[in-house]
């Protein structure tokens, strides 16, 4: 997707954790439970609390320990064992993803700027093979306020930054 030749200045950054995924599925509120809990104390959940966490919200036990395996897999989480005992809390790149998240919405129509009658489309196209990645993008751009307006034609609801500007152009290389 991104050459090394249309590189912008700062376009090597690590964006591998994944933004998080759809509200309402159980690993979108095992990634906001969990958030919520241990964030600001880093601290590690046991599974199984986090297993009788997600049933508070109507989540088998199966469901809650396939959630938690797939977050631990996609590098939202990181586990540790002790014995027959394993605990889990967010990777160093997830705990920064609420963060950016919560500036994105503290922001939200505070800008200045009016519009510029200019609309902004991204488009992307990726092969059957890179399904993964082309859900990542498509999920990181949901996380970002775009709208879809075909399969790989998104729209920004404000002008697009310049770190943003890197984020799509080299951000899923791959």
């Amino acid at each position: 997707m991104c050459s090394t030749s249309k590189r912008l200045p700062g376009c090597g950054r690590d964006i591998s954790a994944a933004p998080p995924p759809a509200i309402g599925s159980p690993q979108g509120l095992g990634t906001t439970l969990i958030t919520d809990y241990t964030l600001s104390t880093r601290a590690w959940l046991p599974s199984v609390a986090t297993v009788d966490l997600l049933g508070e919200f109507g989540v088998s036990n199966g469901a809650a320990r396939a959630t938690i395996s797939r977050l631990a897999r996609r590098g939202v989480l990181k586990g540790r064992r002790e014995g027959r005992h394993s605990a889990y809390r967010l990777t160093d790149a997830a705990a920064a993803n609420p963060s950016n998240g919560g500036r994105v919405i503290a922001a939200f129509g505070a800008g200045t700027d009016s519009w510029d009658s200019w609309w902004t489309l991204v488009a992307f196209s990726m092969p059957q093979e890179k399904s993964t990645q082309r859900r990542a993008v498509r999920e990181h751009l949901r996380w970002r306020s775009y709208a879809p307006l075909y399969d790989g034609v998104w729209v920004p609801p404000r002008q697009l930054t310049t770190q943003e500007q890197r984020l799509i152009l080299c951000g899923y290389d791959g």
